[in-house]
Formats: C-alpha cells, sequence, structure tokens
C-alpha cells in the first residue's frame, strides 16, 4: 500500500481484536475517515469473499486470529537540487497481513478476548497462553541422549 506503516497500525489497532469477527470488523472499519481504514476494509473484504471459495470457510464464523502491519520496501527516486547537488525522495509503503480462522458456532464468543472495562485485556491473553505452553526445562533437567547404542 502507498502509505505509511504508522498509520496504517493506528487503523489496525482499533479492529485487531482477537475473536472479532471479520464482518463487525468492517462495519466498524465503515466509519473511520482515514484513508487506511479504506484499504483495510478493503483486505478483509477479500477475505469474505475468499474464504468461502477457497479454504470452505462459513463467512458467519470468520473471525480475526491476528493483524499485523509491516514497513516494505521503499520508492527512492533522485530530488535534483541547484549546483550539482542531489537528494533523495522517499516514498513510503506498507505491508499489511491479515489472518482470519473459522470457529464452531458455539465458541465464537469465547474466543474474543476478556474485556477489562471496555477495553481487551492482553494480559490475561498472554497468561492463558503461557498456561498452554509446555514447561520450560532446562538443558541440565533434561534426560540424556543416548548417541552410541552397544549392540
Amino acid at each position: 500500500m502507498k502509505t505509511s506503516a504508522q498509520k496504517v497500525a493506528v487503523v489496525a489497532r482499533l479492529v485487531n481484536v482477537r475473536g472479532l469477527s471479520v464482518q463487525a470488523a468492517v462495519g466498524h472499519l465503515k466509519f473511520l475517515p482515514q484513508k487506511a481504514a479504506v484499504l483495510l476494509r478493503g483486505v478483509l473484504d477479500l477475505a469474505l469473499r475468499r474464504g468461502p471459495l477457497e479454504n470452505d470457510m462459513d463467512p458467519n464464523r470468520m473471525v480475526i486470529d491476528s493483524l499485523w502491519t509491516g514497513r516494505s520496501t521503499y520508492l527512492k527516486r533522485a530530488d535534483y537540487k541547484a549546483k550539482g547537488r542531489v537528494g533523495l525522495i522517499k516514498k513510503p509503503r506498507t505491508n499489511l497481513y491479515a489472518r482470519v480462522c473459522e470457529v464452531p458456532e458455539k465458541a465464537v464468543n469465547s474466543f474474543r478476548l476478556k474485556l477489562k472495562n471496555g477495553v481487551p485485556d492482553r494480559a490475561a491473553y498472554r497468561r492463558e497462553r503461557r498456561a498452554a505452553r509446555p514447561p520450560f526445562v532446562r538443558a541440565h533437567q533434561q534426560p540424556r541422549a543416548t548417541f552410541w547404542p552397544l549392540s
């Protein structure tokens, strides 16, 4: 996209609630005046159109799994000045990635982040993810592997 990553990230943070349905996110983006909202809405509309066709997803059960932006390479041009001097004109570009998934009908509401005073509680989400991981085992606590078995 021909815009800066910071401008897109501001809009992406508004709808980057894990578990928000894609249709609800598109509805939120319709009322934002920023150019980045139009571009992000186009990405989510594309996911709504391509999901049922390519991955056999139900559009009513599609939710945002993750949404992130990244800086891309800049378009650089010479800016010729007086007395033989040259500067650079840099044009920013942005990559926008959206990962959507389909959840079962019963899990649509439980997939969302817990809210704390109307704001997503990301710390609670991190605690749940950390609890689901296997415990960390240090190298000296792991069982020793035998590399040369005796026959």
